[in-house]
Protein backbone atom coordinates (compact mmCIF):
# COMPACT_ATOMS: atom_id res chain seq x y z
CA UNK A 1 0.00 0.00 0.00
CA UNK A 2 1.20 3.54 -0.68
CA UNK A 3 1.04 6.56 1.64
CA UNK A 4 -2.62 7.10 0.64
CA UNK A 5 -3.48 3.48 1.50
CA UNK A 6 -3.91 2.56 -2.18
CA UNK A 7 -2.45 -0.61 -3.68
CA UNK A 8 1.08 -0.23 -5.02
CA UNK A 9 2.46 -2.08 -8.01
CA UNK A 10 4.53 -4.95 -6.58
CA UNK A 11 6.98 -4.73 -9.51
CA UNK A 12 9.64 -2.21 -8.59
CA UNK A 13 12.76 -1.01 -10.39
CA UNK A 14 15.50 -2.58 -8.29
CA UNK A 15 19.31 -2.43 -8.27
CA UNK A 16 21.44 -5.29 -7.02
CA UNK A 17 25.04 -4.82 -5.88
CA UNK A 18 27.02 -8.00 -5.15
CA UNK A 19 29.47 -7.50 -2.30
CA UNK A 20 32.31 -9.57 -0.86
CA UNK A 21 33.18 -9.17 2.83
CA UNK A 22 36.75 -9.05 4.11
CA UNK A 23 36.43 -12.70 5.18
CA UNK A 24 35.15 -13.89 1.80
CA UNK A 25 31.39 -13.98 2.39
CA UNK A 26 29.13 -12.93 -0.49
CA UNK A 27 26.25 -10.54 0.07
CA UNK A 28 23.85 -8.70 -2.20
CA UNK A 29 22.79 -5.14 -1.43
CA UNK A 30 19.32 -4.74 -2.93
CA UNK A 31 17.49 -1.45 -3.22
CA UNK A 32 14.51 0.20 -4.88
CA UNK A 33 14.89 3.53 -3.09
CA UNK A 34 16.22 6.68 -4.74
CA UNK A 35 18.89 6.99 -2.07
CA UNK A 36 20.10 3.42 -2.54
CA UNK A 37 20.07 3.65 -6.33
CA UNK A 38 22.01 6.94 -6.14
CA UNK A 39 24.58 5.32 -3.84
CA UNK A 40 25.14 2.48 -6.33
CA UNK A 41 25.31 4.99 -9.21
CA UNK A 42 27.98 7.02 -7.40
CA UNK A 43 30.03 3.90 -6.80
CA UNK A 44 29.64 2.86 -10.45
CA UNK A 45 30.77 6.29 -11.70
CA UNK A 46 33.88 6.26 -9.49
CA UNK A 47 34.71 2.70 -10.51
CA UNK A 48 34.18 3.35 -14.23
CA UNK A 49 36.79 6.10 -14.33
CA UNK A 50 39.28 4.02 -12.30
CA UNK A 51 38.65 0.86 -14.37
CA UNK A 52 39.84 2.58 -17.56
CA UNK A 53 43.34 2.73 -16.08
CA UNK A 54 43.20 -0.40 -13.87
CA UNK A 55 40.88 -3.00 -15.46
CA UNK A 56 41.87 -5.76 -12.99
CA UNK A 57 40.75 -3.84 -9.87
CA UNK A 58 37.46 -3.90 -8.01
CA UNK A 59 36.56 -1.15 -5.53
CA UNK A 60 36.85 -1.73 -1.82
CA UNK A 61 34.14 0.21 0.02
CA UNK A 62 33.16 1.02 3.56
CA UNK A 63 29.43 1.11 4.16
CA UNK A 64 28.37 4.40 5.66
CA UNK A 65 25.16 6.30 6.17
CA UNK A 66 23.96 9.81 5.45
CA UNK A 67 20.53 11.38 5.87
CA UNK A 68 18.31 14.21 4.74
CA UNK A 69 15.01 15.74 5.77
CA UNK A 70 12.26 14.51 3.44
CA UNK A 71 10.20 17.23 1.73
CA UNK A 72 7.10 15.55 3.19
CA UNK A 73 7.53 16.19 6.94
CA UNK A 74 5.42 13.10 7.64
CA UNK A 75 8.40 10.94 6.60
CA UNK A 76 10.90 12.85 8.75
CA UNK A 77 14.62 12.23 8.38
CA UNK A 78 15.55 9.67 5.70
CA UNK A 79 18.71 7.61 6.02
CA UNK A 80 20.59 6.72 2.84
CA UNK A 81 23.54 4.37 2.24
CA UNK A 82 26.99 5.64 1.32
CA UNK A 83 29.62 3.45 -0.31
CA UNK A 84 32.77 5.28 0.79
CA UNK A 85 35.94 4.51 -1.22
CA UNK A 86 38.41 2.46 0.82
CA UNK A 87 40.84 1.26 -1.86
CA UNK A 88 40.94 -1.46 -4.49
CA UNK A 89 41.35 -5.24 -4.55
CA UNK A 90 42.18 -7.65 -7.38
CA UNK A 91 39.09 -8.62 -9.38
CA UNK A 92 40.13 -12.29 -9.21
CA UNK A 93 39.33 -12.43 -5.46
CA UNK A 94 35.71 -11.58 -6.18
CA UNK A 95 35.52 -13.98 -9.13
CA UNK A 96 37.04 -16.79 -7.01
CA UNK A 97 34.41 -16.21 -4.30
CA UNK A 98 31.64 -16.35 -6.91
CA UNK A 99 33.06 -19.59 -8.34
CA UNK A 100 33.28 -21.11 -4.84
CA UNK A 101 29.59 -20.25 -4.38
CA UNK A 102 28.75 -22.01 -7.66
CA UNK A 103 28.14 -18.81 -9.62
CA UNK A 104 29.72 -18.84 -13.06
CA UNK A 105 30.49 -15.58 -14.83
CA UNK A 106 30.62 -15.78 -18.61
CA UNK A 107 33.62 -14.13 -20.25
CA UNK A 108 32.70 -11.45 -22.77
CA UNK A 109 33.04 -12.69 -26.32
CA UNK A 110 36.04 -11.27 -28.11
CA UNK A 111 35.54 -9.89 -31.59
CA UNK A 112 37.75 -11.48 -34.22
CA UNK A 113 39.15 -9.19 -36.87
CA UNK A 114 38.09 -5.61 -37.53
CA UNK A 115 34.51 -4.68 -36.65
CA UNK A 116 34.50 -2.50 -39.76
CA UNK A 117 34.77 -5.66 -41.89
CA UNK A 118 31.35 -6.77 -40.63
CA UNK A 119 29.81 -3.45 -41.55
CA UNK A 120 31.23 -3.40 -45.08
CA UNK A 121 29.89 -6.72 -46.33
CA UNK A 122 27.66 -6.96 -49.40
CA UNK A 123 23.92 -7.30 -49.10
CA UNK A 124 22.49 -9.53 -51.82
CA UNK A 125 19.55 -8.12 -53.77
Amino acid sequence: MDANNKPRDPWQFTNYLPLLSEIGELYTFTTSSRGGISAIAGLARRHASHRKRHPEDFPLVALGVDSYDHANKQYGRIKIPVFAPAGYVPERKFLEALAAAGIVIAESASIEGDAGDELNDCIPL
